[in-house]
């Protein structure tokens, strides 16, 4: 058995291994928590690619349909001045009925 210095050096041999052991394996545990995180990076990135592409175009939707909305607006008006000008033709005429353009 190492008696003095050499005992000495031997613990702290063994308690640098000790050591070792313990950092080795807390290591492997943020290696373990950083491969995940990266994986929960990955489909956060992934979800929100699916989600940007749905908005845009949910977008576009949108736009069409304010547009194809004047259209059917500005037709609608349209209409009603037609009606207002064969309204007021009859009643000129005073025949109460509609008329042909």
């Amino acid at each position: 058995m190492a008696e003095g210095f050499e005992a000495e050096v031997l613990a702290a041999l063994r308690e640098l291994t000790e050591g070792q052991h313990r950092i080795e394996a807390a290591l492997g545990m943020v290696r373990a928590d950083v491969n995940a995180l990266v994986a929960e990076v990955a489909d956060i990135r992934d979800e929100l690619l699916v989600t940007t592409t749905i908005a845009a175009s949910a977008e576009d939707r949108a736009d069409a349909t304010r547009a194809l909305l004047r259209t059917v607006v500005k037709a609608q008006q349209g209409m009603g001045r037609r009606l207002a000008e064969l309204e007021r033709r009859d009643r000129e005429r005073g025949t109460g009925e509609a008329t042909p353009p």
